[in-house]
Formats: C-alpha cells, sequence, structure tokens
C-alpha cells in the first residue's frame, strides 16, 4: 500500500467484498434488454430479405476483393502492437515481438469471448509482458492504460466527427453545430488536463490508490499497490508531446484500415458506396457496440451498421451482405490468429514458470556458502 499522511491509524474496519452495486446489475440488464431487441429485429429483417437470396449475394463477391480486405485487416493488428509497443518503449520496456504481437493477438481473441474482456483482455496481455520480461505488473499494465487510452480517444474524435456529418447530412443543422461546440470544449478540457499531468505531485493520487489496494483485497490489491509507479508512467506517457503524436497516428491508421477494407468488401459485391458512408458507418458502429458491452460488438455492431448503410440509401440486401462478410473475416481472424496466440503466450509462460522453480530450488540456502568456482554475485 502507498503511504500517506492522511491514512487512518487506527484499525481499519472489516470489509465485504464480493457485493456488486445495484447500478452495475441496472446496467448490465438494460444491455440484455436492448441486445434482445436488437436480434429480434435483426432476425425479422434478415426474414424479410431472404436468407437464400442474401447467401447467393455473398457467393458473388470477387475473391480478389475479399483477400485483399483480409490483409487490411491483418495489417490492422500489426499496427495494434506498433502502437502498444510506442509506450512500452517510452517507459523502457522492450519485450521481443513474438511475445508482444502475441499477447495482444490473445487479448483480442478474449475481447470477443467475455463481456467484461475491456478489462480483462487488458490485464491478460499484462499478465503476459510482466511475467515474460520480470518486470512489476503495474508497469506494464500502465503502458497497457496508455495504449488503450489512445485508442479511446481516437475512436471517440472519429465517432464525433461522424456524429456531426451525420446530423448535418440528415438536416439537424442546430445538432450538429452543438456538436461541434461540445467537441471543441471537449479538446480543450483535454489541452487543460495534460497541462495537469505534467505535476510532479501525485499525492492525492497515491492516497486514493492506497485505499483502493487496501479495499480491493488478494486478486487486484497488488495491482493499486503499484499505484505510485503507474502513475508515473502515465504522468510521462501522457505529457510526451511526440509519444502521443504517433500513437494517435497509429491510432488513425488502424482506423483507416477497417474503412479500407469494408470499403474493398462493397467493391467485391459491385456494390459503389461513398468512402465518407463506410468511415461514418464504421465509426458510430464500433461505438454502438461499446455502448451495449457485448463481446467484441457483437450483434449490436453489425445491426448499426446495417441499419446506417440502408438509410443512406443503399439497398437493404446489399449491405446486409458487405456487413456480414466484412464482421465475418474480421471474427475468423480473430480465431485464426488469437488461438495460437493465447496457446502459445500460456505455454511461453508455463515454461519459464517452471524454469524459475527449478533455479530457485538450485540455488544454495541463504545461510549456507556457495561452492567454490561458482560466479561472483556482481560483475566486478
Amino acid at each position: 500500500m502507498v503511504d500517506s499522511p492522511s491514512a487512518p491509524s487506527g484499525p481499519s474496519a472489516p470489509l465485504i467484498r464480493g457485493r456488486v452495486p445495484a447500478s452495475r446489475w441496472l446496467i448490465r440488464a438494460a444491455q440484455l434488454v436492448a441486445l434482445a431487441a436488437i436480434l429480434v429485429l435483426a432476425w425479422r429483417f434478415l426474414e424479410q430479405i431472404g436468407w437464400r437470396h442474401l447467401l447467393l449475394r455473398m457467393q458473388g463477391a470477387r475473391a480478389t476483393w475479399l483477400i485483399a480486405a483480409g490483409a487490411a485487416l491483418v495489417g490492422r493488428f500489426f499496427l495494434l502492437y506498433l502502437r502498444w509497443a510506442l509506450a512500452l518503449g517510452a517507459a523502457g520496456f522492450r519485450p521481443p515481438w513474438i511475445l508482444g504481437q502475441a499477447s495482444l493477438l490473445a487479448a483480442v481473441l478474449v475481447n470477443h469471448l467475455t463481456p467484461t474482456a475491456r478489462l480483462f483482455g487488458g490485464v491478460l496481455r499484462a499478465r503476459f509482458v510482466s511475467r515474460q520480461l520480470g518486470q512489476p505488473f503495474p508497469q506494464i499494465y500502465a503502458t497497457v492504460l496508455v495504449d488503450q487510452i489512445s485508442q479511446q480517444v481516437v475512436l471517440g474524435s472519429v465517432t464525433w466527427l461522424a456524429l456531426i456529418a451525420v446530423a448535418a447530412w440528415f438536416g439537424f443543422d442546430s445538432l450538429a453545430v452543438g456538436l461541434g461546440l461540445g467537441l471543441i470544449l471537449v479538446v480543450t478540457g483535454l489541452a487543460i488536463w495534460r497541462q495537469r499531468a505534467k505535476s510532479d505531485n501525485p499525492r492525492p493520487f497515491a492516497t486514493l490508490i492506497g485505499l483502493k489496494a487496501e479495499r480491493k483485497g488478494r486478486r487486484l490489491g497488488p495491482l493499486f499497490a503499484g499505484g505510485r509507479e503507474l502513475l508515473r508512467i502515465l504522468r510521462q506517457s501522457f505529457s510526451n508531446v511526440p509519444l502521443q503524436t504517433r500513437m494517435a497516428a497509429s491510432g488513425c491508421l488502424v482506423f483507416s484500415l477497417n474503412a479500407a477494407a469494408q470499403w474493398l468488401i462493397f467493391e467485391s459485391l459491385g456494390t459503389p458506396v461513398r468512402l465518407a458512408a463506410v468511415v461514418c458507418t464504421i465509426a458510430l458502429g464500433l461505438a454502438a457496440g461499446l455502448l451495449t458491452g457485448t463481446p467484441g460488438g457483437a450483434a449490436t455492431t453489425e445491426a448499426a451498421m446495417i441499419g446506417l448503410y440502408v438509410s443512406s440509401g443503399i439497398e437493404s440486401v446489399e449491405a446486409t451482405a458487405g456487413v456480414l462478410l466484412y464482421r465475418g473475416i474480421h471474427y475468423l481472424l480473430v480465431l485464426t490468429l488469437g488461438l495460437p496466440s493465447f496457446v502459445y503466450c500460456e505455454a511461453t509462460t508455463a515454461n519459464l514458470k517452471g524454469t524459475r522453480n527449478e533455479l530457485a530450488e538450485e540455488a544454495p540456502p541463504g545461510n549456507e556458502k556457495p561452492p567454490v568456482g561458482s560466479p561472483p554475485d556482481s560483475d566486478g
């Protein structure tokens, strides 16, 4: 725990663990209701189109364009690790490329299998890398937070711009102006926050994290107990303008590859779609998936994208075929790349743990002298 002069000196009251706030249950219930409604509407929509007609339309897609779209989506995974590697390098960590890339792909797989993956996926990749490097988990997890925040800032900015464009397209000029002014206020607030992040006085945050470490117990307590180092890396990373610029540029390239893949899939179907409509639809579709909390945005992202394409004038069959092909290739790549990566990371971590246990057993006890000829403890 982080020491704090304001911490109470007496024994702390017994803590009740495992209790979930009622607000969280309400949010989950609302997400389940929204998901159920979306699934029912999507099923009725697909029944009106006709499954046979839809499958025939998808089978008519040209393979060359689909391969190009798949290559764009694969390249996106490499750029995702490049962005995280920038944060790792700025903090002084340089894991082997195969380990870092595999841990990120394993986290992406987990993101698509469990609704709590927004937290668990980041913890998972930090765990793999920290064990391989032998570094404290909170420090590696701080770089994960930097990477995730950078991603959300880029996605949030693109989504906000997409909302402005959609509002203007449908004639809601006052809404578009209001969204534009709101974006200016948010950017101003972030700039002020970044200036305050340069402060070297982390005591209020350290006190809060120390109390969190005390309350989280055995599972998450060590993470918060290393809060000083975590805050130091966060503060250094967000005050590093060149680093944030490079990470934001990487995030923009990742989003561009998503949009390019979707556009290529529509080209494979012979359906002309404006690139601006693709950009806005992907941004709002991803945002819909995040809000509903489904694993990987399943069902909600597809439903939102199809609805937006149809609203922009694309025929329902073409819009549905294009979205299902795009998301189908995405899920296929997540499984084919993520499963081997997860197995590799788990096996490597297990082997490393076994090796360290063997070395610990072979090491002489602290009260015995090492055998003659043993290397000295220091390089000198």
